[in-house]
């Protein structure tokens, strides 16, 4: 344990709950006798990155309190560094940790542990996504509120905002080429997973897995605004699979060739199409319980 040295990046947006977590934490550590240092995460995640960045090279271990969009900036600073990662979920929607833990898991024995898996990451241009990207309604629903989704996308009402936009929203052809997959046609949304969850647990790709090499896309074709609205509500169970004009496909790698559709990355707005959507195989090391 000696030569442990635990990076703790703080989300201050996680209020009482990110307090708590962080003191159970340090408390923790300092039973195991390791050395830590806290890093607030700011609003600027670019800035953030940097300050993480230059000076990655005096710790051993990183612990993110927060949630999925500082996991998103933490997967772009860890990727391919053999640096491993904790999760402590104090994000509103904790959409990874959703994928990771069970409920019976405890977190902080997770990240305190030297237990690891090889994880996969998502990329898209030159960022890296650790969970969803999407392309259509939600990336709308993340462009929209981009000056506020770090509460509206990922909280307890991202299902309100959804069907608040839905009569509004009129579906918009997307063309995207694969090995296995061509589809040129109108989409509600189509998403590409390595976790399973997006919008504050829906089961998007139910099928996916962080450690499988592959990216798990969900076409949702053009819908009437009833079947938009059971679609929705069928996300959260994931059974959704069954229902009409989805279809389900897994891949390494993605065209979209479409331009000017706004894409979403772990609940964050992050650009607009045409991109190269591709997994990025064993690219994190990731504490699991």
């Amino acid at each position: 344990m000696k030569n442990k040295k635990y990076l703790i990046v703080f989300n201050p947006q996680t209020g009482k709950k990110g307090l708590r977590s962080l003191d159970k934490l340090i408390t923790l550590l300092g039973e195991k006798d390791i050395a830590y240092d806290i890093h607030h995460t700011e609003s600027d995640t670019q800035l953030t990155e940097q300050k993480i960045s230059e000076k990655l090279n005096n710790y051993s271990d990183v612990v993110s309190i927060g949630g999925d969009g500082t996991l998103n900036m933490l997967s772009n600073v860890l990727a391919f560094k053999n640096i491993p990662l904790g999760v402590i979920p104090c994000g509103t929607g904790n959409d990874f940790a959703r994928h990771v833990y069970n409920k019976k898991d405890d977190v902080f024995s997770t990240v305190t542990s030297d237990k690891t898996i090889n994880a996969d990451l998502g990329s898209c241009s030159d960022r890296y996504f650790i969970n969803v990207l999407g392309i259509g309604y939600d990336a709308m629903i993340a462009e929209e509120t981009k000056e506020d989704n770090k509460i509206l996308f990922r909280s307890f009402f991202y299902l309100w905002n959804a069907l608040k936009y839905l009569p509004f929203y009129k579906e918009k052809k997307v063309q995207i080429e694969s090995d296995d997959f061509s589809k040129s046609e109108a989409t509600f949304m189509v998403a590409f997973g390595n976790g399973t969850f997006f919008g504050n647990g829906m089961n998007i790709t139910p099928k996916a897995d962080i450690a499988d090499g592959l990216l798990d896309c969900c076409w949702v074709g053009e819908l009437g605004i009833v079947k938009k609205c059971h679609c929705l509500i069928k996300l959260f169970s994931g059974n959704h699979l069954s229902a009409d004009n989805i279809e389900y496909v897994q891949g390494k790698q993605f065209q979209v060739l479409s331009e000017n559709h706004p894409i979403e990355a772990d609940g964050e707005f992050v650009g607009y199409t045409p991109a190269t959507i591709r997994i990025e195989e064993k690219a994190l090391l990731l504490k699991v319980p």
